[in-house]
């Protein structure tokens, strides 16, 4: 699940079971991994204009990243 905290500007990913209705996947390259949700963001007027590259945080029960 995808959560958009906008006081701190970050995204937010939940995880959850991969069978969920609606869940995005999270693909693993030689460099690290991503999120596949660009049209998500792109319809949320969220998607950055460059690649975000950012160690992750723990906040509670999500792995965010501060756009």
């Amino acid at each position: 699940m995808l959560a958009y905290d906008k006081e701190n500007k970050s995204i937010g990913i939940l995880p959850t079971d991969a069978k969920e209705l609606n869940a995005f996947a999270i693909r693993h390259t030689n460099k690290g991994a991503y999120v596949g949700a660009k049209k998500f963001l792109k319809d949320a007027g969220l998607l950055p204009n460059t690649s975000v590259v950012q160690a992750p945080v723990k906040a509670g029960q999500y792995i965010a990243i501060k756009l």
